[in-house]
């Protein structure tokens, strides 16, 4: 039985229209899925310091901050790393509701909601990261460049309140590594400058770093591109590492370098949509010259 078309419109215009309506579903669906699993550092930070106002719970003992410092958590979760450690929130967010699960002392907590559990990982994760942990090149053939751009972004919110103590400054951008001379920086807005938080009314919170890649021989090249930082509030440096990975061996470019922390990836609900707009469009009848 066939169905009747809508007036005006032809069968291929029609599988078209299905395609697309299609493609526009799965981006809702997956704009929706992004949202219910990123936290808000800032709703974080208030939840964790001020955890029986924040969440109207007059029969808490105490805030997150009675027990621990978001300093003490970072260095927990990075084995040592200190307060601007790089955290992952999704591991942050695992040993929060394991700990509630799982520790006494805890256990009052387990009211908290899967989102209030997400902005408090978000929290702790939030310390000055780049856009991506790393840096892939792949060039058509020996002696041909390619160039990929680096962000470096301060953090939402810090440990301390001040702005002044949030700021961060570039000490310095370096190649370190057995293949650094194969990689370069020909692009650098970083060195030297001061980053706000992120929402600051003055002042940049992000940076670029342009990295370069050419080799002469076809062998696969590693190096890492290495950020010092300088806090405000604290007289000890930091660093943040970026791993650099090259091979010049007749391929096409990378489209993309590898992500940081999620959201470059189209997902099954893409990959099904295209599918089904694809075999949509194959089924539509064409019509002869």
């Amino acid at each position: 039985m066939n169905a009747t078309l809508p007036s005006g419109l032809s069968r291929r215009a029609f599988a078209l229209t299905l395609a697309i309506a299609a493609l526009s579903a799965a981006a809702l669906l997956a704009t929706a899925a992004q949202a219910q699993t990123t936290g808000d550092p800032a709703a974080g930070k208030l939840l964790f310091d001020d955890t029986v106002n924040q969440t109207g719970n007059q029969m808490l003992t105490g805030n997150c901050t009675t027990c621990h410092s978001v300093l003490s958590r970072r260095n927990r979760l990075s084995n040592g790393g200190g307060e601007f450690a790089a955290v992952d929130p999704t591991a942050a967010q695992t040993r929060i509701a394991a700990a509630i699960a799982n520790i006494p002392a805890m256990s009052q907590f387990g009211f908290l909601g899967d989102a209030e559990i997400r902005h408090i990982a978000a929290y702790i994760a939030d310390t000055p990261k780049t856009s991506y942990a790393q840096l892939d090149f792949a060039t058509s053939g020996v002696g041909v460049a390619q160039s990929l751009p680096l962000d470096l972004t301060n953090a939402v919110t810090n440990s301390t309140n001040t702005a002044t103590g949030a700021r961060i400054t570039v000490q310095g951008v370096a190649i370190s590594g057995a293949d650094a001379s194969d990689f370069s920086i020909t692009g650098d807005t970083c060195t030297a400058q001061t980053l706000e938080t992120v929402g600051a009314m003055n002042g940049n919170s992000t940076c670029r770093v342009t990295v370069r890649f050419t080799s002469a021989t076809t062998a696969g090249k590693t190096a890492t591109l290495r950020f010092t930082l300088d806090p405000a509030s604290s007289t000890t440096n930091f660093t943040r590492d970026v791993a650099l990975s090259g091979v010049a061996a007749g391929a096409a470019p990378s489209p993309a370098p590898v992500g940081d922390d999620g959201g470059g990836a189209l997902g099954f609900g893409w990959l099904a949509a295209l599918a089904a707009a694809v075999a949509a469009l194959r089924l539509a009848p064409r019509r002869s010259a």
